[in-house]
């Protein structure tokens, strides 16, 4: 008994490069569609861990756009960027080598920017107080989450000028 056995085909040369052709075509297709859910899979599991909100106030709209900067300052600077909001006072955990983490208590009024200590260095103090102060009318108004993009944008430019 063979468990392969040959087919007495009459088929042409040509019909089996065919089948060739179209089999590898269906095997591309079935690994790229893997490696693109893998790469989706990858994008949302790295988004996630750039924010952490516990108000569940963020829009999807919101945390996209988060997750678009997350991966600019990562490309750009390779700085891995946490955003956390609090419903009561943020933690202020040091910084790793390579984190900003901008962290925000909308009831209290709070934000604060934690970056490496070289980053500190370089941009200064004073950019830091920007960022943090440029929240304020933002709480004032009860609309902080207006106020993320143009926080970012400010230290994205600080930065910026210190690498010309």
């Amino acid at each position: 008994m063979k468990f392969f056995p040959r087919r007495n085909s009459d088929e042409s040369p040509k019909a089996r490069a065919l089948r060739m052709v179209l089999l590898v075509c269906v095997f591309g297709a079935v690994l790229w569609g893997f490696w693109h859910n893998s790469q989706r899979r990858l994008e949302e599991l790295s988004a996630r861990e750039v924010l952490r909100d516990e108000t569940g106030t963020l829009t999807r709209a919101d945390k996209d756009a988060l997750a678009a900067r997350a991966r600019l300052f990562k490309s750009r600077y390779g700085l891995a960027l946490k955003v956390r909001v609090y419903k009561n006072a943020p933690a202020q955990r040091p910084a790793g080598p390579g984190e900003l983490v901008l962290e925000l208590a909308p009831e209290r009024r709070e934000a604060m920017l934690t970056l490496p200590p070289l980053v500190l260095r370089a941009v200064g103090r004073d950019a830091v107080r920007r960022v943090e102060d440029g929240f304020a009318p933002y709480f004032a108004s009860g609309a902080w989450q207006k106020g993320l993009l143009p926080a970012l944008d400010a230290l994205q430019t600080a930065i910026d000028e210190v690498s010309r």
